[in-house]
């Protein structure tokens, strides 16, 4: 990944978990400390991201570190990387790690070590309990709640909600874009929902509560818009509360 009017110049990235979560970069060679199977995958898609060193090339290796082991106060990454170094990586050879056949294995030995705390793979009741989303073994389609197991979902636990800040004519052109979708019984597609992103600031849920008032909700929820960025949000202090002062000063970031 060469700097800006650099070429060839190497660059190395040293990141926590954080850069598995959909961050959009590509090199040429990854190491990932012992993790769990599901991480490895993650960070395994960092590497020649966009297949730009062709469909063979670059390389990703799970190392264990022997300086710096994992915390044991870490529990739940020693139990995954424990599930990947015994069961995986002895019975697996380099290129079959993320074949289904090993990502069935360590989900089944993950799931099955988890003994009595298995809930905290479903802890919504997405696919499991009397209020699960899904009922495989039903034929009707009121079996499947998509929008029920939407609400619940999260990838990335979290007390926040996104709301959409349509600021300025790049954020005001999104916005127009978006209610002209809806207009057209139209569903924004991914790259509306990256745009719009760039535009989000995250409110804790005290904060949420206190601006149904001033938010539109569009697509069942999926977008949180400001209705009136210019009374609502100040470009060097960021999003009002709901409850402050009519005092230029009183906003949070």
């Amino acid at each position: 990944m060469p700097a800006p009017n650099c070429a060839n110049i190497p660059v190395a990235l040293v990141s926590t978990q954080l850069v598995e979560a959909g961050v959009d970069i590509s090199f040429p060679v990854v190491y990932r400390a012992e993790c769990g199977l599901d991480s490895f995958a993650q960070a395994a898609g960092r590497c020649n991201r966009n297949g730009e060193l062709g469909p063979a090339k670059g390389n990703v290796f799970l190392f264990s570190p022997k300086d710096h082991p994992i915390p044991k106060g870490l529990a739940d990454l020693v139990a995954k990387a424990a599930v990947t170094r015994t069961q995986i990586t002895p019975n697996f050879v380099e290129e079959e790690l993320l074949s289904l056949p090993a990502i069935r294995s360590y989900f089944e030995h993950a799931i099955w070590q988890a003994g009595l705390t298995t809930e905290q793979w479903d802890k919504h009741h997405i696919v499991s309990g009397d209020m699960a989303c899904f009922d495989p073994k039903s034929q009707s389609v009121h079996a499947y709640s998509f929008k029920t197991a939407a609400m619940r979902f999260r990838l990335i636990d979290s007390d926040t909600h996104a709301v959409f800040i349509p600021w300025g004519p790049k954020g005001k052109a999104i916005e127009k874009e978006i209610r002209d979708l809806r207009k057209q019984n139209r569903m924004p597609n991914r790259s509306h929902y990256r745009r719009v992103q760039q535009f989000t600031v995250q409110v804790y849920d005290n904060e949420w509560r206190g601006m149904q008032n001033r938010i539109e909700l569009l697509y069942d929820g999926a977008i949180a818009v400001l209705v009136h960025p210019e009374n609502g949000y100040q470009r060097d202090t960021g999003l009002k509360r709901p409850d402050a002062p009519d005092d230029p000063k009183a906003f949070c970031l």
